[in-house]
């Protein structure tokens, strides 16, 4: 059976950063795996930053009073 084709597989730094959290709760870290993780969480930052960055902020929806 293959997959739908809408369904994206997700990219390698996402697999990655997933497994390096998982071990970092079941086994921990070693130094270079805990810099490997705090890379990666810059980067989706930074990614987030980017996209959500240019929606502009929404009005605070006020409730009137009655």
């Amino acid at each position: 059976m293959t997959p739908p084709r809408n369904r994206r597989q997700p990219e390698p730094a996402l697999l990655r950063f997933r497994a390096l959290v998982e071990q970092k709760y079941v086994s921990g870290l070693t130094a270079a795996e805990t810099a490997e993780l705090q890379q990666l969480e810059a980067g989706f930052s930074a990614q987030d930053e980017s996209f959500y960055g240019t929606i502009p902020a929404l009005p605070r929806f006020r409730r009137e009073p009655q």
